[in-house]
């Protein structure tokens, strides 16, 4: 069964340019504390069995220089918990920790592949925004993804090497 989930991505911000590599580190070092703060809280309120945390460049638009940094987190409970328990667990460690959540109505989303109906939510604290997705997991019952991108910034000549990983500011 093919699973799709999104992502939603905001603008970009105004204001003087940076160099592409200075507004990359910048994005970067906007989402990474985040995202790993996030992470521990999530670990401590669900004692999940695995937490994977992951991180890069991602375009924001198909037809530009402009990217944003992407920090994904995977989240399996320690224990089978079922889609809505893990829900609602996810969504109340987030609210706690500042992060304004808003559901997504997946029946006006329009996927490629097939999905099954769960949990969506748009995800923002700060400038920092994102999605939250709680999907059917055969093992686990449930498995939480979250999504946690930067503002969009003008990679530049730089955007190709961004995507690829190589070289990261």
């Amino acid at each position: 069964m093919g699973l799709l989930t999104v992502g939603l991505m905001a603008g970009c911000a105004g204001g003087r340019t940076p160099s592409p590599q200075a507004a990359a580190a910048r994005a970067r070092q906007q989402v990474e504390p985040s995202a790993l703060a996030l992470a521990n809280r999530l670990q401590v309120a669900l004692a999940s069995r695995s937490l994977t945390r992951n991180g890069g460049y991602v375009k924001c638009t198909a037809r530009s220089a402009d990217l944003a940094y992407s920090a994904s987190l995977i989240v399996s409970p320690a224990r089978r918990t079922s889609i809505t328990g893990l829900s609602r667990q996810v969504t109340v460690t987030m609210r706690a920790g500042g992060w304004r959540l808003a559901a997504v109505d997946l029946a006006k989303v329009h996927f490629v592949l097939p999905t099954e109906p769960h949990p969506a939510y748009r995800v923002a604290r700060g400038n920092l925004h994102g999605a939250l997705n709680v999907i059917p997991d055969s093992a686990e019952g449930a498995t939480a993804l979250i999504f946690i991108d930067s503002p969009c910034f003008n990679a530049g000549s730089i955007a190709t090497r961004l995507e690829r990983g190589n070289p990261t500011p």
